[in-house]
């Protein structure tokens, strides 16, 4: 063995080879979580529905027009909007700013998420996931019941008739039109049991109109339909297009509704 000469050196060949593979574990590792973002499904943003659990009467509750004064039926909205901001507003969407309108004018509106007569549902409420039931469709609406929830035909056909020639052109002849985020065409009218009659009687939830345009009726207090069905598409409208609007002002457009 020449002087000079580890029996234990690497060829210089050898140790160029090793630095190349070294190069290229670094380069793979450093861009493996790019092809596993890639790879990996986008999971859409958990839905902040808000819930009634701890409605208050006094702090955020407000009495339909003309329910009885000794046993009024309440709006569930002002409580759950209350809810959404302290949370900071998710999923909160501004359908009617000019970049949105400019977005939606490009193309035609499709309503190929239409929903079908006897259509079943998986509805998001403020009492959690509901499974219910398409019960009619009318040219403005889907009439959607909560599934164990008896109405009578005769209700259903009322609500559709009065909702598409009274309460549907008169809500969005003073408040505008609904913004149709989910691409259908209709508002979801959600019949579901939510506290017996009196109480709550129904709502509009800031929280889920980022994903559809829905309002909400407790299927016990069916017989303030109307007018619960007007106040509630008007929080709707108005939440479209000022989310912050103070209350007072939002409840008396939904009082005049």
């Amino acid at each position: 063995m020449s002087r000079g000469t580890s029996s234990t050196s690497i060829p210089r060949a050898s140790r160029s080879n090793a630095g190349v593979t070294l190069v290229l574990i670094m380069l793979f590792a450093s861009m493996s979580p790019f092809f596993a973002s890639a790879d990996a499904p986008e999971e859409e943003p958990e839905l902040f529905t808000g819930n009634l659990a701890d409605f208050d009467i006094d702090d955020s509750g407000k009495a339909y027009l003309s329910t009885p004064a000794g046993d009024p039926v309440f709006s569930g909205t002002r409580h759950l909007k209350n809810q959404w901001i302290a949370a900071g507003m998710p999923g909160m969407i501004l359908p009617f700013a000019p970049d949105a309108v400019q977005s939606r004018s490009i193309g035609a509106r499709a309503c190929e998420n239409a929903w079908s007569q006897g259509d079943a549902v998986t509805m998001p409420t403020a009492s959690g996931n509901i499974a219910a039931e398409v019960e009619r469709v009318t040219s403005y609406a889907a009439i959607i019941v909560e599934n164990g929830v008896s109405i009578p035909s005769t209700t259903i056909n009322d609500i559709a008739s009065t909702w598409d020639s009274s309460i549907y052109p008169t809500d969005t002849s003073y408040f505008g039109n609904p913004p149709d985020v989910d691409n259908n065409c209709q508002i979801e009218i959600v019949i579901l049991d939510i506290d017996g009659p009196s109480n709550i009687g129904g709502y509009f939830s800031p929280g889920i109109a980022s994903s559809r345009e829905a309002i909400f009726v407790d299927s016990s207090d069916l017989g303030w339909r109307n007018v619960i069905f007007a106040h509630e598409f008007e929080h709707l409208l108005h939440n479209a297009r000022d989310p912050l609007e103070y209350a007072w002002i939002d409840e008396g457009n939904a009082d005049m509704a």
